[in-house]
């Protein structure tokens, strides 16, 4: 049987509808180097955003984000500034005038206080300069007397916690403990302001704040 004239056979459209041919390979290769484009936008994106410093609308929010900090990053420094943000902004407490925002609360503030005074406190262990390593060490207990002043009475956590370990030394710390459980009165008092306060306290070792 003769071969002249024999031409291959062509497969119908149909059957080679869903081969991919050289353009539509050329047109995925784009489509990839696209999406990794974009993908690298939005982690760019992404990463400004985490780099941006977030605002706090209350002083919860605000005592969140300056425990976080401490915690998880060791920043004493811009967790202080969280802190001492927090005594500025609307909290849980009793709302005074109907067309303004309730008040930061007696818990909020305590815990705004007793972790500015650790930050103070750990600033002060990293300060070299001496003056200002003093000047640190005299916020940390004004920090603290005010904390003491609004009602808290762990004084078993004050002496032990590793925050204020360079204060521990300085002979202002124990008195200024002293004076304020001295203030408490009876044991029975003590026991009692302790229940409802020892919660409200958001150290540095605890993220929840309670009011």
């Amino acid at each position: 049987m003769s071969h002249q004239g024999y031409r291959p056979l062509r497969l119908c459209q149909s059957f080679t509808k869903g081969i991919p041919t050289r353009p539509q390979k050329k047109k995925h290769m784009y489509q990839t180097q696209q999406s990794a484009t974009l993908r690298n936008r939005a982690l760019k994106v992404h990463a400004s955003l985490n780099d941006t410093p977030l605002e706090p609308e209350d002083a919860r929010g605000a005592i969140a984000m300056g425990l976080s900090l401490a915690n998880d990053q060791g920043d004493w420094k811009a967790a202080l500034g969280y802190f001492e943000r927090a005594l500025e902004l609307p909290g849980t407490g009793i709302k005074r005038f109907r067309d303004k925002p309730k008040l930061i609360s007696n818990g909020e503030k305590m815990a705004a206080l007793y972790n500015i005074a650790c930050c103070q406190s750990r600033l002060a262990q990293e300060e070299e300069d001496a003056e200002e390593r003093d000047a640190r060490i005299q916020n940390s207990l004004i920090a603290l007397a005010g904390c003491l002043e609004a009602g808290y009475d762990n004084f078993d956590q004050i002496r032990s916690d590793d925050d204020f370990a360079l204060l521990r030394g300085e002979e202002k710390f124990e008195g200024l403990v002293s004076r304020f459980e001295k203030k408490r009165g009876g044991f029975m008092s003590i026991v009692t302001t302790s229940r409802s306060n020892r919660g409200s306290i958001a150290r540095l070792s605890s993220v929840s704040v309670s009011t």
